[in-house]
């Protein structure tokens, strides 16, 4: 019974995400955070593979290990286009904590792959889980320093009494909140066989709600940028 209410909590947090990607595209936030953009439509295109090919399937755990790698990518680069609205007025104190953002998915990365030097372990069908460990590392690490860059650059900006427009504080409440919820749900893929199936699909399906609830706000709270903001994106990446 608690698998299929995960399987449809996770049905329909695939439509609201897909909303919010809708959202972002009819708003056009596209043409200023082009890389969160990304990160909205990577999210939804593995969702709904996912949906395709049954959340428990083979298949789909494969894709899933496949998925971390590219989102390990993308995360950094979504967490750096939270604050394009306002980048002129923070560019110093952004490439500082960019160099720390690099290291810090740098140094997360090259422990996976020591750690995948010593490990050999098996999955319950008799195939290589090393792939899949150095696939959650390497997420773990790209979400805790995304967060750890957003963390930092927002509390900075909010000391500094600057301004935030409204999409920068609801991308920079977003960010932090899905990498939060992505360092659990990499502890829970690592620890989970310390827990019974039904501690694992309780907590599962308690992390969907809150991504569920918290895409749902962030959908209701964007709101269309300037027009000159917006010029201004445009001029800088052209």
């Amino acid at each position: 019974m608690l698998d299929q209410v995960v399987q449809w909590t996770q049905n329909l947090d695939a439509i609201v995400e897909s909303l919010l990607l809708c959202r972002v595209l009819t708003l056009k936030l596209h043409r200023v955070y082009t890389f969160i953009t990304l990160f909205c439509t990577v999210n939804v295109l593995f969702d709904l593979a996912g949906w395709v090919l049954g959340w428990q399937s083979r298949a789909n755990e494969r894709l899933y290990i496949y998925s971390l790698f590219l989102l390990a990518v993308v995360i950094p680069f979504a967490a750096w286009d939270v604050f394009e609205e306002i980048k002129t007025r923070i560019a110093k104190l952004r490439r500082v904590h960019a160099a720390r953002l690099v290291s810090g998915i740098f140094m997360s990365s090259i422990f996976a792959l020591i750690l995948s030097a010593f490990l050999d372990a098996k999955d319950e069908n008799g195939e290589s889980s090393v792939r899949a460990v150095i696939a959650i590392l390497i997420w773990a690490g790209s979400c805790s320093a995304s967060l750890a860059f957003v963390r930092f650059i927002f509390k900075a900006v909010r000391t500094d009494k600057i301004e935030l427009p409204n999409n920068t504080f609801v991308w920079a409440v977003f960010c932090m909140l899905t990498f939060v919820l992505s360092i659990v749900g990499c502890a829970l893929a690592l620890l989970g066989f310390l827990f019974n199936k039904a501690v694992r699909d309780g907590v599962e399906l308690g992390l969907i709600g809150i991504e569920l609830a918290l895409t749902t706000w962030c959908m209701i709270r964007l709101r269309a940028v300037p027009s000159e903001a917006s010029s201004v994106a445009d001029e800088t990446r052209s």
